[in-house]
């Protein structure tokens, strides 16, 4: 299964952004495991009409005082593979990384 793996640096503390992806994974998506000392995340986005849904594994690393967030983004499990997995796997990553810019 073909995964891609996207970056951002934010700002604000590791403690804070992962809060923030949080607040955002909880709301509009299933969180399959959740590890707030470690800073990961890992949920599945809904199916669509053009995808069966995506697997998301977030981390969150300090950096200083700021923070890197690393999620690598997967088709769901049972979904077959696909051609354009990889433009849509990146393109929920943005998806993920633009909703958590807006929370923080």
């Amino acid at each position: 299964m073909l995964s891609t793996t996207v970056t951002e640096r934010f700002a604000e503390s590791a403690d804070r952004v992962f809060a923030a992806l949080d607040r955002c994974a909880a709301g509009a998506h299933s969180v399959l495991e959740r590890d707030p000392e470690a800073r990961i995340l890992v949920f599945r986005t809904q199916a669509s009409l053009f995808s069966w849904g995506h697997v998301v594994t977030a981390r969150v690393q300090p950096v200083g005082r700021s923070a890197e967030v690393s999620l690598t983004v997967t088709g769901a499990p049972a979904a077959p593979t696909a051609l354009l997995d990889g433009k849509k796997n990146r393109a929920m990553g943005r998806k993920v990384l633009a909703a958590l810019r807006a929370e923080v």
